[in-house]
């Protein structure tokens, strides 16, 4: 449809630029009527413009809550891939732990630096002892030491099946030449 008002604008003006030269022929009435005509396509083409414009900004209008989901996702994703390794080593250091038997986890954390502080409540002092020692002797298919493991100071507990709580320092990170 658009090109018939194109074809009738430029007829239009044809007919406009004759009437310079023939006497009695509206040159201006036909150059205004050619603009009128040119002007409609244009028109709707500015409405589709504009019809694309307030899609685009309807569809952009959770841009920032988008972002806001990319990015944590990001982080998630990160948070995975590095405690992939961790879950790892902590499959790794449940070689060590036998039993609950002698004593058992009571507090748990792990600092960003790679040091695992287990706080135990145990049967005796030598539990945690054992246990650093078990942790040092996981090593890897080359045979080397993969954690360091040292026994913090222990104290009397009011537990009377695990009279003792102690604690153990366990270097998740791998240990660097020379140390």
């Amino acid at each position: 449809m658009r090109w018939a008002w194109w074809l009738l604008a430029y007829a239009s003006l044809g007919v406009g630029i004759v009437g310079i030269f023939v006497p009695g022929l509206p040159t201006t009435v036909f150059v205004l009527i050619a603009g009128v005509l040119a002007y409609h396509p244009i028109r709707q083409k500015k409405a589709e413009v504009q019809s694309l414009k307030d899609q685009i900004s309807y569809l952009n209008r959770d841009s920032k809550a988008r972002k806001e989901l990319f990015e944590k996702l990001t982080d998630v994703q990160m948070w995975q891939a590095k405690n992939v390794v961790l879950i790892d080593k902590f499959a790794r250091l449940s070689e060590a732990f036998t039993s609950n038997r002698e004593g058992y986890i009571t507090k748990l954390e792990c600092s960003e630096k790679g040091v695992l502080s287990l706080e135990l409540a145990v049967k005796d002092r030598m539990v945690a002892t054992r246990l650093a020692a078990s942790v040092a002797d996981i090593k890897d298919a080359k045979g080397k030491q993969l954690y360091q493991a040292r026994v913090g100071n222990n104290e009397d507990s009011r537990l009377p099946d695990y009279p003792i709580r102690d604690r153990v320092f366990i270097e998740l990170e791998e240990q660097k030449k020379g140390s």
